[in-house]
């Protein structure tokens, strides 16, 4: 494996972004940081992908889950067994949610960690308390890959659609061209 500045430059993105969301994490609670580097660390991508889209499904997938956990806490708040067969369909669900294009592996992997960590906690409280914290410490952790990617290498998806069709258009024009000019 050769090291090149790309990937020393995605190392860095992820070192920072882990890094602060901590560090901003630790400041909201010490308790529930966790959260905050969760959301960084379930979702990084060495692909380039638009900084807003892949925080947006981040997000959504942390709330997704942990909606889901508070209602897998609710419904099996006396029978601590309960929560195993709660789980069982979520996982299923956000199999599906890892392959589908709108969410993709982030938006499913935070989805199905973040019902795992509600409906995992013993001696919480009512859902309504233990909610708040980790959808907010989410925020901190989404908001910080967005801050060193806006920083560090913005990435519109605009600019990516650019590429990609620029590349699609020259494999068709190397596939196709010698078979046009055999017919010229």
């Amino acid at each position: 494996m050769e090291i090149t500045s790309e990937r020393l430059l995605v190392a860095f993105k992820c070192l920072l972004a882990l890094g602060l969301s901590v560090l901003f994490g630790l400041l909201f609670s010490k308790a529930n940081v966790f959260w905050a580097g969760l959301a960084v660390a379930v979702s990084i991508s060495p692909w380039r992908e638009a900084t807003f889209k892949s925080a947006n499904v981040r997000a959504q997938g942390t709330v997704l889950g942990s909606v889901y956990g508070v209602l897998g806490c609710f419904i099996s708040q006396r029978f601590m067994e309960l929560r195993i067969l709660v789980l069982i369909p979520w996982i299923v669900f956000t199999s599906f949610l890892r392959r589908s294009r709108m969410y993709g592996p982030a938006g499913g992997a935070t989805a199905s960690v973040g019902a795992i960590l509600l409906l995992g906690r013993k001696g919480y409280g009512p859902p309504r308390d233990f909610a708040i914290t980790p959808i907010t410490e989410v925020f901190i952790g989404v908001s910080c890959p967005i801050l060193v990617e806006l920083l560090l290498q913005p990435t519109r998806a605009s600019t990516l659609a650019r590429s990609d069709s620029t590349k699609a258009y020259t494999q068709f024009i190397t596939v196709f061209n010698p078979w046009i000019l055999m017919r010229l």
